[in-house]
């Protein structure tokens, strides 16, 4: 007798303790040495809860004495009748519910789902089924009014626990970082709980596609506590204050200083150009702001003359001060193009880097403009040492250690090209004249080739993409790609993990690793079927040759101990059998040896029996497959028992115990 109780976890909501109500339960198992008929209850609750969830008092309650049951999701197997209600020809049905479960990894709703929603449109092949999941389950209608995705989100979104903790931990498990299945983690089981999760080898993955793109990393980002993204928008809010406090007055004494210069020089107030606005980078900066962590650099400028106009992204930022220098106290980190100009001297441009949370130096050296005029010679300046430098293709010479280099060429319109290592090269076109021969020599430096050049002999597959990201359309590109997909499949190829690989077909579909993937996706596929067939089959020597087969496979451990607990249950199915014969034969001596523990008294009553010829036939057959445990096991056993004038029948529990490698009957009955 099986009490099957449904939805357990509706105790939570209820207004008072239902421990007492499982402590019942527990009295049911206690009782049973009493009253031995109890030994055929059983109670079977169901639901999505554990027992702290439950009860207060687990000592009191069947939890310590229960056996947990983990419900899977539908393997290909156990999907294949599904594929008759497709309403389709067999192979034709057979193809859609491959991609039915593709989508869907087995769960049970979904896969229920998806065949309905098939079966009711005209869809033949699998990308109608895909076209037919993304309408049902991806779609942002979808998304809200699917009960299962509501539920799953509900759980995790709506959870008394640490929801900022649960959604980082989830986002870990999605982006493919190993997260093993520990128990005692409040988190990991809510996870589990929620159906978002599945365990593979000890390790957390995404339960299903349709999960992982319905619950993407935007979700989880879009999911995070309020209070966290409140915090950041008020620290946001509170620069912008503080910047625009800074930047308000000094724009007004700017422009008040400029009306005043020209009132004072004319009687008309006319302005050149359009006085700009405030820049984005004049901002406080403090080392309250330094040590806070944000997003900003300083720059020094140190030019060598004083009254220097600097530009910083084409905007004038302000002037050098008396030793040539001026500081600009806030850059948010990144590249900027530095410009100086001064009437008389030749504008310069340097392109820099500015480091979080670090000054950054820059030196110019303003040539005068007298310089300039000298004719049919090619002068530039402020280049780097080494510069090579090429004229219409040919090579004229290398830049010295004060940055300048001289040349001379013809007049008329030249190409000229620099070019050094760990720099962006540099061309453009001149034409050479009287007054116009000087070259900025200046190269931006190749942030983009240093930083390939650190990535290129590492294993650092979370640097490669973060590069690819930066870096698109780099000169370093196609050669990053070719390095991420190299270092994806090798941390996959040994795995054993399907959705990965199928993954990874999806993302370089044209790669040079993608027939490996394929191949081996369809191993693990068979792999699984095998495993399904093998473990169906109970039989100890169906399941060592699939061992054999898969040595290092996802189910080697499994099939190990499947094979030892199907030997075991083949030798203790083989014992009864002794058992019944014996007896059958009135072999006292053959049962000593199977039942060595048997007791005197029921030593006497079969001795009685054999010898008045009063003990008749025996049957015995097991009720379903021994309980195996270690070296011990129990059976119910169907016993029937005819003599000349009677026939009992009954069933009853058998116990058996390993001694020496050899299954004995502990306690028995004839």
């Amino acid at each position: 007798v099986v009490i099957f109780i449904d939805e357990i976890d509706a105790v939570r909501s209820l207004p008072f303790s239902t421990d007492e109500f499982f402590a019942g339960i527990r009295e049911f198992y206690n009782r049973r040495t009493q009253d031995p008929e109890l030994n055929r209850l059983t109670f079977c609750l169901l639901g999505v809860a554990t027992p702290s969830d439950l009860i207060r008092d687990t000592r009191t309650t069947p939890f310590n004495i229960g056996r947990r049951i983990e419900l899977t999701d539908f393997h290909q197997e156990e999907a294949a009748p599904l594929a008759q209600g497709l309403g389709r020809e067999q192979q034709e049905g057979e193809l859609l519910l491959k991609r039915i479960l593709h989508w869907t990894g087995g769960h049970p709703y979904l896969t229920q789902r998806l065949c309905q929603a098939v079966a009711e449109d005209a869809a033949h092949d699998p990308a109608a089924v895909d076209r037919i999941c993304n309408e049902l389950f991806l779609s942002n209608r979808a998304r809200e009014r699917d009960d299962n995705l509501l539920f799953v989100r509900e759980r995790i979104v709506r959870n008394e626990a640490d929801v900022a903790g649960l959604l980082t931990l989830y986002g870990k498990v999605r982006s493919g970082k190993r997260v093993t299945d520990d128990e005692t983690n409040p988190l990991i089981t809510i996870l589990r709980l929620a159906g978002i999760t599945r365990v593979d080898q000890g390790q957390l993955k995404v339960r299903n596609r349709i999960y992982s793109e319905v619950f993407d990393k935007n979700w989880v980002t879009a999911n995070l506590p309020g209070a966290e993204l409140r915090r950041q928008r008020a620290a946001y809010l509170r620069g912008l204050k503080i910047a625009s406090a800074v930047a308000v007055p000094i724009l007004l004494l700017s422009i008040g200083y400029g009306v005043y210069k020209e009132y004072n020089t004319s009687t008309t107030l006319s302005f050149p150009f359009q006085p700009p606005g405030p820049p984005v980078f004049w901002a406080s900066f403090t080392s309250q702001v330094l040590s806070s962590g944000a997003n900003f650099g300083a720059l020094l400028v140190k030019g060598g003359e004083q009254n220097i106009v600097v530009f910083v992204n084409n905007r004038e930022y302000g002037r050098t001060a008396k030793g040539g220098l001026l500081q600009i106290p806030a850059l948010e980190a990144g590249d900027y193009d530095i410009r100086l100009e001064k009437p008389g001297f030749q504008s310069v441009t340097q392109r820099t880097q500015v480091l979080k949370q670090r000054e950054t130096q820059l030196i110019f050296k303003l040539a005068p403009q007298t310089q300039v005029a000298l004719e049919n010679v090619m002068l530039i300046q402020q280049a780097v040492a080494g510069t090579r430098v090429t004229v219409d293709g040919k090579p004229v010479g290398t830049v010295g250690g004060d940055g300048g280099f001289s040349a001379k060429v013809t007049l008329g319109q030249h190409t000229i090209t620099l070019e050094k290592e760990g720099y962006l090269p540099k061309s453009l076109t001149q034409q050479f004249g009287v007054g116009n021969t000087v070259i900025d020599g200046a190269l931006a430096a190749d942030s983009e080739g240093r930083e390939w050049a650190l990535l290129a002999n590492s294993g650092d597959l979370a640097g490669v993409e973060a590069f690819l990201g930066k870096y698109p359309n780099g000169h370093f590109a196609a050669q990053a790609r070719g390095k991420a997909e190299q270092l994806e499949w090798n941390r996959l190829k040994d795995s054993n993990d399907e959705v990965g690989l199928d993954n990874f077909t999806k993302r370089y579909p044209r790669g040079q690793y993608v027939n490996a993937a394929k191949t081996e996706i369809a191993r693990l596929q068979n792999e699984d079927l095998e495993w399904h067939s093998a473990q169906n089959s109970k039989d100890p020597a169906v399941v060592q040759a699939f061992l054999d087969k898969y040595p290092h496979g996802r189910y080697s451990q499994d099939a190990e101990s499947a094979v030892l607990l199907f030997k075991d249950q083949k030798a203790i199915l083989q014992l009864l059998k002794q058992y019944q014969d014996s007896y059958n034969q009135k072999d006292f001596k053959q049962i000593m040896e199977l039942w060595p523990s048997c007791p005197s008294a029921i030593q006497n009553v079969l001795k009685s029996q054999f010898k008045a010829s009063e003990s008749g036939t025996l049957t015995l057959a097991a009720v379903g497959d021994p309980n195996v445990t270690g070296a011990a096991a129990t059976a119910l056993v169907a016993r029937t028992r005819e003599t000349a004038s009677a026939s009992t029948a009954g069933r009853v529990q058998f116990k058996f115990m390993k001694q020496n490698s050899r299954w004995v009957i502990d306690t028995g009955a004839f």
